[in-house]
């Protein structure tokens, strides 16, 4: 999951360097009110957990989708290729799925 805010001047986002699950952690962490510069425009900013939003990262499903397959395929030849894909999206798909539910969780709270 990645945190980010967009910036008021050139809307554009700017992404944090969080691994904070609800705004109450980010807020814990980060404090009440916090000042970034963006990264787009160079900017400085003033944000608020709550002007942050969650969005999933898709990186964690594409690599668990090409390890499982690619790593089964390769150990287990041509039948395993199958197989790998098989698993291999099989895993991608209950990432995405927590994945999915941590970006939800986020945005709520």
């Amino acid at each position: 999951m990645k945190l980010f805010f967009t910036c008021p001047v050139c809307q554009k986002r700017v992404y944090l360097d969080s691994n904070a699950k609800t705004r109450l952690e980010l807020s814990i962490h980060w404090g009440e009110s916090f000042h970034l510069q963006c990264t787009n425009c160079n900017t400085p900013c003033q944000v608020t957990p709550n002007s942050v939003v969650a969005e999933k990262s898709t990186i964690q499903a594409v690599l668990a989708t090409t390890l499982g397959g690619g790593t089964v395929g390769i150990l287990a030849g041509p039948l395993g290729i199958g197989i790998g894909l098989l698993l291999g999206g099989l895993t991608g798909r209950y990432i995405d799925s927590n994945a999915r539910k941590e970006v939800q969780d986020f945005n709520n709270s």
